[in-house]
Order: C-alpha cells, then sequence, then structure tokens
C-alpha cells in the first residue's frame, strides 16, 4: 500500500532511505537530482527496462506513487521538511 505523506520529518525520511539497496539508493539519488530515466540507466550500465524495475522498487519501498516522491523524502532526508 502506498502513502502519500507531504509532511514528511527528516528522521521518517532518513529511515525509509535506510530501507534501500544500493542500487535503489543510487536511483533515488539520480532521480532526487532531476536526471532521466536514459541518462540514469546510461550512467548505470543498465537497460532502461532494468532501471524502470529498479525504480518501481524504490517507489514501493519508499512508499511513493510518484517520482517527484523521491525527490520529496530525498531532500527530507537532508534537510529536514
Amino acid at each position: 500500500m502506498i502513502v502519500i505523506d507531504f509532511a514528511i520529518s527528516r528522521a521518517e525520511a532518513q529511515r525509509r532511505l535506510a530501507t534501500l539497496t544500493p542500487r535503489q539508493t543510487q536511483i533515488a539519488e539520480r532521480m532526487a537530482m532531476g536526471k532521466t530515466r536514459i541518462q540514469i540507466a546510461e550512467q548505470l550500465g543498465i537497460s532502461v527496462r532494468t532501471f524502470d524495475i529498479h525504480l518501481y522498487k524504490t517507489q514501493r519501498k519508499l512508499g511513493v506513487p510518484t517520482i517527484y516522491g523521491i525527490g520529496r523524502i530525498w531532500f527530507a532526508a537532508l534537510l529536514g521538511r
């Protein structure tokens, strides 16, 4: 179940990010920085389809329905609300 939470605390964001695998963390960081799917796949040396699978799993673990939620959690972990 995906829950949208627009007021996530820094501690909660850090907790969620800590659940990611190293590859998922790489993807979350690059998505938060505004990279495209193709750019990230090329940087990581994977196909776009493999990227999409990692992205889906990353979103599920973080509990966000969109790529924008990844950025929100990433920056909440760094900066707080």
